[in-house]
């Protein structure tokens, strides 16, 4: 399940429960240590569903697919902007659990690859500013030990 592995980051490839390889999911989880920032980012493959509504098995069936892509295409032309949907089925537990754990396990390979911790107590630090050589600044919550890392 992990396609990617970085120093800031983990990416995981999930696969969508219809078995189709046109909808699967890549989950990013990545770590920003100017910020101080975790972000999640999902990325999948959207489609336009310009059939929703019409009946499949009529003889205008095409005509009409066509009339709603174009009326879809001028709506993004004029406003800039386009609704999307897409399914992402989980169909067991096993591929609920697999989902889990990629965001937990992402998670934790970040905060462990990135952690700074205390000097004095060893626990993490948390960012809490930047000063003026360009450094950032990070306090303990526990001893309240400051320390200011220079890249």
């Amino acid at each position: 399940m992990v396609a990617l592995e970085t120093k800031d980051g983990v990416i995981y490839r999930a696969n969508c429960g219809c078995s189709s390889t046109e909808c699967g999911l890549v989950l990013e989880l990545e770590y920003d240590p100017e910020i101080n920032d975790v972000s999640l980012n999902m990325y999948q493959k959207l489609f336009y569903c310009s059939w929703f509504g019409i009946d499949i098995n009529s003889k205008l069936f095409w005509l009409k697919d066509m009339w709603y892509r174009f009326k879809g295409a001028i709506k993004l032309i004029h406003t800039g902007r386009i609704e999307l949907e897409e399914a992402f089925l989980l169909n067991d537990e096993k591929q609920i659990d697999d989902f889990v754990f990629a965001l937990q396990e992402g998670r934790r390979k970040i905060m462990e690859t990135n952690a700074i911790t205390c000097p004095s107590c060893n626990k993490r630090m948390k960012m809490f500013g930047v000063d003026g050589s360009g450094g950032t600044k990070y306090c303990c919550d526990d001893c309240h030990e400051t320390t200011t890392i220079v890249k």
